[in-house]
């Protein structure tokens, strides 16, 4: 089991241009979208040693920032409307 503290050290390994703080674990493991994570006293969560996050719900899905737009005719104003 891990800390916070060594989970954002592992991440920062796994995926160096991706900075993950530990409040923003903290927030995850309160969303139990980290299985396996555990609630020590009040604040003190402890993750298993091959973490993984679980994709929200909610938002864009993350493919969509890989995609590019090729600026086509759908994007600009037609020569008929006056705005």
């Amino acid at each position: 089991m891990l800390t916070l503290a060594e989970a954002v050290e592992v991440l920062a390994q796994r995926q160096p241009s991706r900075i993950i703080t530990a409040t923003r674990l903290r927030a995850l493991c309160a969303q139990r979208r980290i299985p396996g994570a555990r609630l020590l006293g009040g604040r003190l969560w402890l993750l298993p040693e091959n973490f993984q996050i679980t994709p929200g719900k909610r938002g864009p899905r993350a493919e969509m920032h890989n995609v590019e737009f090729s600026g086509g005719a759908a994007f600009a104003p037609s020569a008929g409307t006056q705005g």
